[in-house]
């Protein structure tokens, strides 16, 4: 049966109503048919065999009428007793007639043909001989001992002749008789026959009902791997988040549904251990990228005091600066008249030589600064880098983290840049001044 185990639950719980119907239909139709048959049967018995023996028992009785009639007419003491007598003989002759000539046809074998073929010879004969015999007592006188003989001898013979008669409808009752009696055993055949067939299919029904439905119970249970009820309390378990309480399977059971949950259970229980441990591995590093942050932080308003340091020394490079283009303007003026102030010119060099001295001393320590802002802005770098490994390292937690870090590596490294190109100019400064001392 393991391909019945390998259908769908529908599948199979159709199938097994669907051969309880069929067993159902089956004993519908058969008990239909062999109900038909039954009643095939009973109009047989109404139609042809109980309606020609009433047939036949009426004119049986209507024979019996009209020889009651025959004797009475004898002892009428009227006349108009007689022509009620003789209208009764008439009426229960034809009335016998008819009866029979109804049920003629019903007789259909050669034993009842032949005795409807006697009873059509002896009737006409009988008929016309009692006929005969009251048109004779109508011409007696009502005396019945002033009667002719020859109406008692016809009297006798009319005795025969409906003995005759009667025997041949006894005979025809006889025949109907059996012939009922056969059509009634034959549907009793059919009864009995159906009801063994009735009863050997519902003892098949319900034996293959009570298999299919252990099967269906066994298959159904093995694949569900307990109780329905059992099943729905892990789901609740699990739904609730319970996964203390363990599943118990059945031994050997590796494809039930319970299974199947058991399994689940176990997996789901690892995977909310593994989000615990990953949940507080997030929370160290997101601790260590805070105390990173807060250290970045302090190092960043160091680099804006350098910046700001550095700021205010290229202030005072400028004034330099534009106090050596003024002292230049003043040198101009003074070479023009050198003549006059020659003494005055030895001043002025010589302030100027100093002043290009402090301008060197100036730019030494200006070369210092930046080279301090170098190395702050290649630490923040490095601090942005690792920074950025710590987001990346948390995820999707951690984007907010890496683009600040972004940021910041960003900045060190446009300040190290600008304090290269400040570097670069206070060099090009410095080695003018030293130009400017080496001419003076």
């Amino acid at each position: 049966m393991h391909w019945f185990n390998q259908l769908r639950v529908t599948t199979r719980l159709v199938a097994g109503f669907l051969v309880v119907a069929v067993i159902g239909a089956v004993m519908g139709l058969l008990g239909v048919v062999n109900m038909g048959r039954m009643a095939d049967w009973t109009g047989k018995i109404y139609n042809d065999d109980l309606r020609a023996l009433k047939a036949v028992q009426d004119a049986n009785i209507n024979l019996v009428y009209a020889s009651r009639s025959q004797i009475a007419l004898l002892s009428a003491s009227t006349m108009g007793e007689r022509t009620v007598e003789k209208e009764q003989i008439a009426k229960s002759l034809a009335a016998m007639d008819e009866r029979i000539r109804q049920v003629a046809g019903a007789f259909e074998k050669p034993e009842g043909k032949a005795l409807v073929k006697q009873y059509q010879d002896l009737s006409p004969a009988f008929r016309a001989r009692m006929e005969k015999y009251v048109e004779l007592v109508s011409k007696q006188p009502l005396d019945t001992s002033q009667f002719e003989s020859q109406v008692f001898s016809e009297s006798a013979d009319l005795l025969k002749d409906s003995h005759a008669l009667e025997a041949v409808m006894l005979q025809m009752v006889k025949r109907r008789d059996d012939r009922a009696r056969n059509n009634m055993e034959e549907a009793r055949s059919v009864y009995d026959e159906t009801r063994l067939w009735m009863l050997g299919l519902v003892l098949g029904g319900l034996t293959l009902s009570v298999l299919l439905g252990v099967l269906l119970a066994r298959a159904l249970s093995r694949q569900l791997g307990g109780e329905p009820a059992y099943a729905a309390a892990i789901a609740a378990r699990i739904a609730e988040g319970n996964f203390s309480q363990p599943v118990t399977t059945r031994a050997g059971d590796k494809s039930s549904l319970v299974f199947a949950m058991q399994q689940m259970q176990q997996q789901l229980s690892r995977m909310v251990r593994d989000f615990k441990a990953s949940a507080e591995s997030i929370g160290s590093a997101s601790r260590e990228i805070a105390a990173g942050n807060n250290d970045l932080s302090q190092r960043t308003e160091q680099q804006a005091a350098s910046l700001e340091q550095t700021a205010s020394s290229m202030e005072e490079l400028t004034s330099t600066v534009r106090q050596n283009a003024d002292n230049a303007r003043q040198a101009s003026g003074l070479a023009a008249n050198a003549s006059d102030t020659a003494l005055r010119g030895g001043e002025v060099v010589g302030r100027v030589v100093q002043t290009m001295d402090e301008i060197n001393d100036a730019s030494k320590k200006i070369v210092d600064i930046i080279g301090v802002i170098e190395g702050i802005a290649f630490q923040t770098n490095i601090l942005a880098l690792n920074a950025a490994v710590e987001a990346a390292r948390a995820g999707e937690q951690g984007r907010g983290f890496a683009v600040v870090a972004g940021e910041v590596r960003s900045l060190a490294q446009r300040s190290a840049n600008a304090a290269k190109e400040i570097k670069g100019l206070i060099g090009d400064t410095v080695e003018r001044v030293d130009n400017g001392s080496a001419l003076v």
